[in-house]
């Protein structure tokens, strides 16, 4: 199988003099590189599991996508909040146990959200440090990819740009408690605690 290495991000021009003012050696470390292509037909077969740094960037990766699916938008209710179940089933459903339903994930991550509508830039900024975490950075031959802090660096600028363009975006959180209600094969509804409580007072003035 052919895996595509993306470029490191390059931060925008005011972002990067910040980074070069407090960070200046980790530029150095880490400059632009070209993209590339690796075969995971290369990878040897039975060689002990060993923790690489990108299993604890993965770890936070589906921790983002978790919360993405638990965490409603404020009055995320009255706008047309259904979301896909599959990002839920492929999360829950044997997930941990066989790899290649993480691994499916990360090297195909969505391009379209299936999230609440609201996270349509949370799930951009998903794809984007999927491509990142999903290769095997021991197999590239660009030397920087296999210095064990790349995979940090990488996705620490994918992050740090995702949220230096939306800097100016604030948008308060619901306080309800979200919970994602299985209502057939199609679709899941998004349903708060607070809805909870209200339709279970009607429900009490009704009776």
């Amino acid at each position: 199988m052919l895996v595509a290495h993306p470029p490191i991000p390059m931060l925008e021009s005011e972002l990067l003099g910040a980074v070069r003012r407090v960070y200046p050696q980790r530029l150095e470390s880490f400059p632009a590189n070209e993209p590339e292509i690796t075969s995971s037909e290369t990878h040897e077969v039975g060689i002990p599991f060993e923790r690489q740094p990108r299993h604890d960037v993965e770890s936070a990766f589906f921790l983002l996508a978790w919360w993405m699916v638990f965490a409603q938008p404020q009055d995320g209710e009255s706008k047309d909040a259904m979301m896909d179940p599959d990002i839920y089933t492929q999360l829950t459903s044997d997930f941990g146990i066989h790899i290649s339903s993480r691994d499916s994930l990360l090297r195909g991550w969505p391009e379209e959200n299936r999230f609440h509508r609201e996270y349509e830039k949370g799930n951009i900024l998903l794809r984007k440090l999927s491509s990142f975490i999903a290769p095997e950075l021991h197999l590239a031959k660009d030397a920087s990819r296999n210095n064990p802090e790349y995979i940090f660096e990488a996705t620490q600028r994918v992050i740090i740009q995702h949220l230096w363009k939306e800097r100016t975006l604030t948008r308060p959180k619901s306080t309800h408690k979200l919970q994602v209600v299985r209502t057939n094969a199609d679709q899941a509804s998004f349903i708060t605690s607070g809805s909870l409580a209200s339709r279970s007072k009607r429900g009490s003035e009704v009776s």
